[in-house]
């Protein structure tokens, strides 16, 4: 195979990025701590549900005298619905806290979720178990099904996999269709990150094809598949669940990826031309497009049609973001040139690689402007996190819980409610400002980690680039031949 292992490895870190981020809920990831010790994730967590606690309940009763006192259950959460629909949620919680004992006694109606559901999203769980216990005490089959569903879905965007099955256990039944084909689904992604493959497929087969969460599923399948090494079921499972979108022209995200794991796939596996007609049904615009060239321009590559990877590589090239497909453009040029004869382009590329790389290591040890309060910088997809530094894009994977990303803005917008609180200088705010400052550590550190990863991957990028222009010059000399 005329290729050397330089092009082979840049075949394997492309479709090595792919699968990281196949699943739904990415489902390989990097090794995590043992267990019992919780990681820094968890414990910046805690803290802010402790301060979360006193300062809301404290904020509540504060504000009590500016807010209606609904006298049902009905009526109370018809008004807390209507400040969450205003956007006010902050009214809406202090309504909640301020309202405990009327929502106590009354836990055995649908509209108990709607405080259960109030209380999770603000991240004050505790609270939340204290309704969810007298619930399971006295609440009938469908009304338990549909709390344990909400906590389920809590822990789940935490990553606590054992607590969010332990909610699972064995509602579906008693749970309307659509939230019982998503509980199957957390059940799958959950069991995935447990390493237990095998069960997680027996509950993405139990989501019919008519559900939301269908597409989600197959894809896991394959994912599921492919981690144990059966290739040809993979392909098989997205091709079927492709077969509906094969004439649209819709930029569905989803069917997108559906198509890059395949491709990947088919890449992986030597089969070039099928893994080029994948890449070429991803949609132009799509957040997966840089990969899908890449993918265009390797398959083409193996298959000799240089110039097919020339034009995939030059319209990557030109992407105003980058990427690490981007990145990897580089030092695919010189290889296909030299296979073109054109060898003075080849050294002249070689050379723009060097270039290139080192200028990318260089400006990616000094970023400017990243604030690590602006959360708009991360791009939250359903499969993954994106972070956007300085126009450089870095998958950061979904092993980011939800509070993470949500706590900063929780705690300025605490720290906003807690100011009509006497003493304003309470312990607990001084806490909170404490807290603050850790979680903006925290971007910090994680901006730091990504960002020396993307340097090691320009490294070797740059070693290879090298030594391809030294092999190439050991080529040219005369009697080299």
């Amino acid at each position: 195979m005329r290729w050397t292992i330089s092009f082979n490895r840049v075949i394997r870190s492309a479709a090595i990025i792919c699968f990281v981020l196949a699943a739904s809920h990415s489902v390989c990831h990097a090794a995590k701590a043992p267990a019992a010790e919780k990681s820094p994730y968890a414990q910046l967590n805690e803290r802010f549900i402790a301060n979360n606690i006193t300062l809301r309940t404290q904020a509540a009763a504060s504000f009590a005298k500016n807010l209606p006192k609904p006298a049902t259950m009905d009526a109370l959460a018809e008004l807390t619905q209507k400040y969450l629909q205003q956007g006010d949620a902050s009214s809406a919680l202090s309504l909640a806290l301020i309202n405990l004992k009327l929502i106590k006694n009354n836990l055995d109606t649908q509209s108990a979720l709607v405080f259960i559901s109030l209380l999770l999203d603000n991240n004050l769980p505790d609270i939340a178990t204290d309704l969810f216990n007298v619930i399971q005490s006295d609440g009938e089959k469908s009304l338990k099904a549909s709390a344990s569903y909400l906590f389920a879905r809590y822990y789940f965007n935490e990553n606590n996999w054992q607590q969010c099955l332990q909610y699972l256990g064995d509602i579906y039944s008693d749970l309307p269709e659509v939230q019982a084909s998503h509980a199957r689904l957390l059940t799958g992604v959950a069991l995935q990150h447990l390493k237990d493959h095998r069960k997680a497929i027996s509950f993405y087969e139990r989501i019919p094809q008519t559900s939301d969460d269908y597409l989600y599923a197959r894809l896991n399948i394959a994912v599921a598949y492919i981690r144990q090494g059966w290739w040809t079921d993979a392909q098989t499972t997205i091709t079927n669940a492709l077969k509906p979108y094969s004439k649209s022209t819709d930029n569905n995200e989803l069917v997108n990826r559906l198509y890059l794991v395949l491709g990947y796939s088919l890449l992986q596996k030597e089969y070039y031309r099928d893994a080029r007609e994948a890449f070429r049904n991803i949609h132009t615009d799509s957040q997966y497009g840089n990969r899908a060239l890449l993918g265009i321009a390797l398959a083409s590559a193996s298959q000799d049609d240089f110039i097919g990877a020339l034009n995939a590589l030059s319209a990557l090239r030109s992407k105003d973001t980058i990427d690490l497909s981007v990145d990897e453009t580089y030092l695919l040029f010189p290889f296909v040139y030299k296979n073109l004869g054109q060898e003075l382009t080849a050294t002249t590329s070689y050379n723009e690689a060097i270039q290139y790389y080192q200028t990318r290591i260089d400006n990616l040890g000094k970023p400017k402007g990243f604030d690590v309060s602006n959360l708009d910088a991360i791009r939250h997809t359903r499969e993954a996190y994106q972070l956007n530094i300085n126009n450089n894009v870095f998958d950061i994977g979904s092993d980011l819980p939800q509070s993470f990303l949500k706590n900063p803005q929780r705690i300025d917008a605490l720290l906003k409610a807690s100011a009509g609180i006497k003493p304003a200088s309470s312990k607990s705010v001084e806490k909170l400002n404490q807290l603050k400052a850790d979680y903006a550590s925290t971007y910090k550190a994680l901006q730091k980690n990504i960002t020396n990863q993307r340097k090691d991957y320009l490294n070797s990028y740059l070693n290879q680039s090298r030594y391809g222009l030294a092999n190439l010059y050991d080529n040219s000399l005369p009697g080299s031949k």
